[in-house]
């Protein structure tokens, strides 16, 4: 797991953690009180529900841009690998095999057509 995700998701679980508390708290402090403190109690689970409702909502925005970033992130890579002259050419067919099995198309894709190709022909050549 890259150090910039585990960085991010650290404190957002302290920060449930930190909602979640008043919570166990209270259910555990609930034992035999008065009707009136009762829903006071009751009032201040609600209030930390709703909190803690709203920190997991937080944490599911963050983790979805979190994953969008990283498949953008996956899909530059690939195409880079694809590209890249320099790689051999098993190692850009492998990276294309992963690009067109996420379902991307494009110049990418027509690259790697033509990647295969070539390997092809080097086969039949050699031989």
């Amino acid at each position: 797991m890259p150090v910039e995700i585990v960085e991010r998701i650290v404190p957002l679980l302290v920060s449930l953690i930190a909602a979640a508390t008043p919570i166990v708290l209270a259910i555990f402090s609930n034992g035999k009180k008065s009707r009136e403190q009762q829903e006071k109690a009751a009032e201040k689970q609600q209030e930390a529900f709703a909190s803690l409702q709203s920190a997991i909502n937080s944490v599911d925005k963050r983790l979805e841009t979190v994953e969008a970033h990283a498949e953008a992130d996956y899909k530059n890579i690939l195409q880079i690998q694809i590209m890249s002259e320099e790689m051999p050419l098993e190692v850009r067919l492998e990276a294309g095999e992963k690009y067109v099995a996420r379902g991307w198309n494009g110049a990418i894709k027509a690259k790697y057509e033509l990647l295969k190709d070539e390997y092809r022909r080097r086969e039949m050549e050699g031989t």
